[in-house]
């Protein structure tokens, strides 16, 4: 089971302070790949059809190994299943906390419906 103790947020060191800038992921467990940086890339979920579970996807890159080692964890199941598990400890907490955003607009309260006066 993942926990907050298991991964943190890298500040990011470039010129660009924006919120909307991807975040870097830094395993903390004590495990083979402590220390291993990534960031996310798109993810997604579907349902699952007659269950009550969904699929997660997503794209990731290993930001702070050589080539040989990021090529390695790229293929590496039981890495993508734990980077998964990460992930999604992360967005279940963001919904918890009710601390999230969808997509690159920081209202997440907005009604995409318009009235329309002739």
């Amino acid at each position: 089971m993942i926990t907050d103790k298991d991964y943190s947020y890298v500040d990011n060191q470039g010129a660009y302070t924006d919120k909307s800038e991807v975040t870097e992921i830094r395993i903390d467990a004590d495990n083979a790949w402590h220390g291993v940086q990534l960031k996310y890339g798109s993810v997604t979920a579907r349902t699952l059809d007659g269950q009550d579970m969904a699929e997660l996807s997503f794209d990731f890159n290993v930001t702070n190994q050589d080539e040989d080692v990021t090529k390695e964890l790229e293929n590496d199941t039981e890495f993508q299943t734990y980077i998964g598990d990460i992930l999604t400890h992360i967005i279940s907490s963001a919904f918890d906390n009710g601390d999230y955003r969808i997509g690159g607009d920081d209202d997440t309260d907005n009604d995409t419906t318009e009235s329309a006066t002739r």
